[in-house]
């Protein structure tokens, strides 16, 4: 490893605070996100119900409508509202509580207002937010990843979604470190 990346690992390896901050985040942002994901899964499976496929027409001009239960999909967007809101405020607290137990202030709070910057920031904005704290981290990587699931694909929400749905939270956060986001 050479430049930032080297003087990186070199402080994750010998700084024990920056372990046990990673740590802690990692174990807040599993919890948060699993919070979540359920409610997700119950909100998809739900939404085949609430949209009906029928055939309308006769002979050759028969076609296919989705006819949607208005009703039952704002139920559903209220219901997935409620349970990113439980997220977040599930990441702030356990968040909060490790940074007092363990004297990690410093590395786990979390600016809310920093947090939804990065997880909308372009590509070239992401070296901006390179010394925010482990808790900013997470936090915007739950922001970011409640986005790119709703369709609004930006570059940190892309990373955030792989990294909590393919390559693990800890990976996520340590490579935001490792990188400078």
């Amino acid at each position: 490893m050479s430049g930032r990346g080297a003087e990186l690992y070199s402080k994750y390896r010998e700084d024990e605070n920056y372990k046990r901050a990673l740590f802690y985040a990692f174990l807040a942002l599993e919890e948060a996100f699993g919070v979540n994901r359920s409610v997700l899964r119950e909100v998809a499976a739900s939404l085949k119900e609430a949209v009906e496929k029928r055939e309308v027409g006769e002979g050759p001009f028969k076609r296919v409508m989705y006819m949607p239960d208005l009703d039952r999909l704002t139920q559903l967007a209220e219901e997935e509202e409620a349970a990113f809101e439980n997220a977040l405020k599930t990441l702030r607290e356990r968040l909060n509580e490790y940074a007092v137990k363990y004297g990690l202030r410093n590395l786990l709070d979390v600016n809310e207002d920093v947090a939804r910057k990065l997880a909308e920031a372009k590509a070239p904005e992401l070296s901006e937010f390179k010394d925010v704290s482990f808790g900013v981290k997470a936090y915007a990587a739950l922001n970011a990843y409640r986005e790119y699931a709703l369709g609004r694909r930006g570059v940190f929400g892309k990373a955030a979604w792989y990294w909590l749905e393919v390559g693990g939270v800890c990976l996520a956060l340590l490579l935001c470190a490792e990188y400078g986001v």
